[in-house]
């Protein structure tokens, strides 16, 4: 079963979706919908519909956390239905104005607070912010953060693995050496696989991604890691499963999508 834990499905136009969709079956991608606000989640729940593959996730991007400070309980009736929360974080390379960081923050605390009390996995971004988030999933410790495309420093590597961090790794991976050096820092039991479909690939192809881009990502992992496709698979498959363990909703899903690949394969 290939993993797609960092996709954003609501953001593929009309004109796009029904082959995003086709791609995730045919090869079987099970993929996590995160969220940059609330009228992404919803498409993506509309989306989900007609495909078992995809989970919707909700999240506040940093991006667009100054749209939402300041009225964080109109975002409480949405949190519980979400089994994993995301993307939410910091961004301070993106993000220019200082004078929005301070809303950031108190979007990304009030996200990392209801983990803790939901008891629910995170999916962060943060971006040229690194080290202001590893020091709040110091304060909060929620349980097991995801960290999407990290890009930061190595120095951070043993903070962000005490803290129980899984990394995700995309298509940056296929074009940059920086990002073959983090990928080799990471223990074997932490690694996940992501598109960021489809904007992440406009960054180095200059076109969108479409979820087969997630072959790519894990056939240079696999050589990167020096290990064989089924080796690395096995690998990715234990390590999202027991990352999922501590969420029933996940666990179950996941658990449902296996035991449907296994008939089918038969």
């Amino acid at each position: 079963m290939l993993i797609d834990a960092h996709s954003h499905i609501d953001m593929f136009d009309n004109d796009a979706l029904p082959a995003a969709l086709a791609e995730i079956e045919q090869h079987q991608i099970f993929t996590l919908s995160v969220s940059i606000d609330v009228a992404a989640y919803e498409r993506a729940k509309q989306i989900v519909t007609s495909s078992p593959l995809i989970v919707p996730l909700f999240g506040i991007h940093p991006w667009e956390a100054h749209r939402f400070a300041g009225d964080l309980g109109s975002l409480a009736p949405l949190l519980p239905e979400s089994p994993m929360l995301g993307e939410i974080g910091l961004d301070f390379l993106l993000v220019k104005d200082k004078s929005l960081y301070p809303k950031q923050f108190e979007v990304f605390d009030y996200f990392l607070e209801t983990a803790v009390t939901q008891q629910k996995i995170v999916n962060i971004h943060g971006l040229g912010a690194e080290t202001a988030v590893l020091e709040r999933l110091e304060q909060f410790r929620p349980p097991t953060p995801i960290v999407h495309w990290y890009s930061g420093p190595l120095n951070l590597m043993d903070r962000y693995l005490g803290v129980g961090t899984y990394f995700t790794f995309g298509v940056e991976l296929l074009y940059s050496e920086k990002i073959e050096q983090i990928l080799a820092a990471i223990p074997p039991d932490r690694l996940l696989t992501e598109t960021d479909n489809p904007g992440a690939n406009k960054h180095f192809a200059q076109q969108p991604g479409t979820p087969a881009l997630i072959q790519q990502v894990t056939n240079k992992m696999a050589r990167c890691r020096q290990l064989s496709a089924a080796e690395l698979d096995a690998q990715l498959n234990q390590n999202f499963t027991l990352l999922v363990a501590s969420s029933p909703a996940l666990s179950q899903k996941w658990a449902e999508i296996q035991s449907r690949e296994s008939t089918e394969s038969k």
